[in-house]
């Protein structure tokens, strides 16, 4: 009766780990890329909405405009680093001074009742998600004046921003 040598086995034992440490390493990357992947969705959408909210600030200021012709189409939208909540009608909402959210406290996003909302006062569970939005004014060659947004969504191994420039061209 002929068998295994004790090298043959150990030399099958060490194929066959090898083989299964790959396949651990393959899902672990997996597993991490997609939840890099998940954050960064995330991390788009709520940069796209704060750009919304200051769309919102905005037109509510156009439509303010048919009763009272002294509001500014962009009245409100201060120079400055700004926190807004998906529901914000104007940049002192979230419960910040207009054109401040210049410290990493102010620009955490909480997460309460499947929403990630600003709480100066804490309320919510806290994520790793932190967003401003940038407001500057300027005038373009054209003469027009415009603002430039930029909102800024970082988190713990990313960042993404989305800058858009919104004219009166009502």
């Amino acid at each position: 009766m002929k068998g295994f040598s004790l090298l043959e086995i150990i030399i099958a034992i060490a194929v066959l780990g090898s083989g299964i440490a790959g396949a651990i390493a393959l899902i672990n990357q997996t597993v991490v890329t997609g939840v890099f992947a998940q954050k960064q969705l995330i991390g788009a959408h709520l940069a796209q909405e704060g750009v919304e909210v200051m769309h919102n600030i905005r037109n509510t200021n156009w439509i303010k405009q048919n009763s009272d012709p002294a509001i500014l189409w962009d009245g409100g939208l201060t120079d400055g680093n700004s926190c807004v909540n998906f529901n914000s009608a104007s940049l002192s909402d979230a419960g910040f001074a207009a054109g401040s959210c210049d410290s990493p406290a102010q620009r955490t996003l909480y997460f309460l009742n499947n929403r990630y909302i600003h709480s100066p006062t804490g309320v919510g569970s806290a994520t790793n998600f932190f967003r401003y939005i940038s407001i500057a004014h300027g005038v373009d060659s054209d003469a027009k004046t415009f603002v430039r947004l930029t909102s800024t969504v970082s988190w713990d191994k990313g960042s993404i921003s989305v800058e858009e420039v919104l004219y009166d061209w009502r």
